[in-house]
C-alpha cells in the first residue's frame, strides 16, 4: 500500500557542503584558473561566491582586476577543472547516505542546488544516490538564483508537494534565505557557515551523522505551524 506520508511530505537537499564536500574543490579550481592569469582572489571573496552562481563571481572577480575574458569563458574554465576534481576526490559527510535513504522511506526526495547538472550528476552516481531523487533543480532549471525561493518553489512543485510541507537540508546564508522565503523549514549544517551566521534556519546542526536523530527533527519541524 503507497505510503500516504511519503506522498504528502519532502526533503530537499542543497548539493555543495551538504551532499558533498566540494567548497574546498571549488576554491582550488577558481584559484586554478585565476593564478594562470596572476590574479589573488581574497579569502572573503570566496566566503561571498558561496551558494552564487558561478557566472556571477566570476563576472566580480573580472571587474575587480580588469581581465579581459569574459564571465562566461571564466566560469567554463572553472566547471571543466571543477567536474575533474569532483570526479576523482570529492568525499561526502558523515551521515549523508543514510539519510537520505532513511528519508525517502516516508518522503518525497528533491535537490536544489546552484550547481550545474553535470556536477549534481557526477555526485549522485560517486555516492550512489541517484535512485533516492525524484526531482532536481538545478543552475539551468529557474531563472531566478538563490537567495531567491524560486529553486525551492519550483522543487516542491515538480514533486507536487506543497512547500510547507518540505524541510530542505542548506549550508549557505543564500539557500537558507531562499528556502525560507519558499515557505520550507530548514536544517542548516555548520559545514560552511556558522551557526550564527546561519541563523535564519530552524534549526542549525555540526553533523547528520546521527540519522536518527536528524530524522526525528526533520519530523518535528513540520509538525510546527506554519510561519
Amino acid at each position: 500500500m503507497p505510503n500516504p506520508r511519503r506522498n504528502r511530505y519532502a526533503a530537499i537537499f542543497d548539493v555543495d557542503g551538504v551532499l558533498v564536500d566540494s567548497e574546498p574543490l571549488h576554491r582550488e579550481a577558481w584559484e586554478h584558473v585565476f593564478g594562470r592569469r596572476d590574479v589573488v582572489v581574497a579569502d572573503e571573496d570566496y566566503a561571498w561566491s558561496i551558494g552564487r552562481r558561478d557566472v556571477t563571481f566570476a563576472g566580480v572577480v573580472r571587474d575587480k582586476f580588469g581581465l579581459p575574458d569574459s564571465a562566461e569563458s571564466l566560469r567554463d574554465e572553472k566547471i571543466d577543472f571543477y567536474l575533474k576534481l569532483l570526479a576523482d576526490r570529492s568525499e561526502t559527510f558523515d551521515g549523508i547516505p543514510e539519510l537520505v535513504r532513511t528519508l525517502s522511506a516516508d518522503r518525497r526526495i528533491g535537490i536544489t542546488s546552484s550547481a550545474h547538472l553535470p556536477a549534481v550528476e557526477i555526485v549522485l552516481r560517486r555516492f550512489r544516490l541517484a535512485p533516492y531523487f525524484e526531482a532536481i533543480v538545478t543552475n539551468e532549471t529557474v531563472a531566478n538564483h538563490k537567495p531567491h525561493p524560486e529553486p525551492y518553489q519550483t522543487c516542491a512543485r515538480a514533486l507536487e508537494v506543497e512547500p510547507a510541507d518540505c524541510v530542505a537540508f542548506e549550508d549557505s546564508v543564500t539557500g537558507v534565505a531562499s528556502a525560507r522565503a519558499a515557505g520550507m523549514r530548514v536544517i542548516a549544517l555548520t559545514t560552511t557557515f556558522s551557526a550564527a551566521e546561519l541563523a535564519e534556519a530552524d534549526a542549525v546542526v555540526d553533523s547528520v551523522a546521527d540519522t536518527a536523530e536528524i530524522v526525528r527533527l526533520a519530523g518535528d519541524l513540520l509538525a510546527l505551524p506554519t510561519p
